[in-house]
């Protein structure tokens, strides 16, 4: 789920329009909505669906989205995707490379390995995304930015590209 949070991966994307629930929220919302059970992440939501279309503001809290837009709401979100025959390679590169950091250390007792493994990951996620954001069909300039990343103990061990920004289409991960 940590890796497919990161970026809007073509694979993980899916897409649902969500009927308000019963109850309205207590106060500052006139709509909620449950998100379906596999969302990791909810993308930009706009008044149709399509990413180039107007934003609607939204506030998630849970597993719900609150809004004063309504009464449907389409959504776009990345879903929890636990087959790998349905990630694409680049991913599983990546995926890989990033399990590689997080067993470095434990496995060989060297953090020399970690630094290695790092920037394996680094250089994975980069293509990944790049590749990725080239196959979703975006007209524009491709640039990564970076996110921090957080070692096992909680603490910024390392700024990891991890988002790719197409210019023109407002897609930032």
């Amino acid at each position: 789920d940590e890796v497919i949070a990161l970026y809007p991966w073509s694979f993980a994307i899916t897409r649902t329009a969500l009927a308000p629930d019963s109850a309205a929220p207590a106060f500052g919302y006139e709509y909620s909505y449950t998100l379906p059970g596999d969302c990791i992440r909810v993308l930009p939501i706009t008044t149709n669906g399509r990413p180039n279309s107007p934003r609607i503001e939204f506030v998630r809290e849970g597993t719900q989205l609150l809004t004063d837009y309504g009464p449907v709401l389409y959504v776009r979100y990345l879903k929890r995707v636990t087959n790998p025959a349905e990630f694409d390679p680049l991913f599983a590169r990546a995926l890989g490379a990033r399990l590689a950091v997080l067993a470095s250390t434990r496995v060989t007792g060297k953090t020399s390995y970690k630094q290695i493994a790092n920037q394996e990951w680094q250089e994975a996620i980069t293509q990944a995304t790049h590749v990725d954001a080239l196959q979703q069909g975006y007209a524009g300039t491709v640039e990564t930015s970076a996110t921090p990343f957080y070692g096992d103990d909680g603490t910024n061990e390392t700024y990891a590209p991890n988002a790719v920004s197409v210019r023109g289409r407002g897609l930032v991960s």
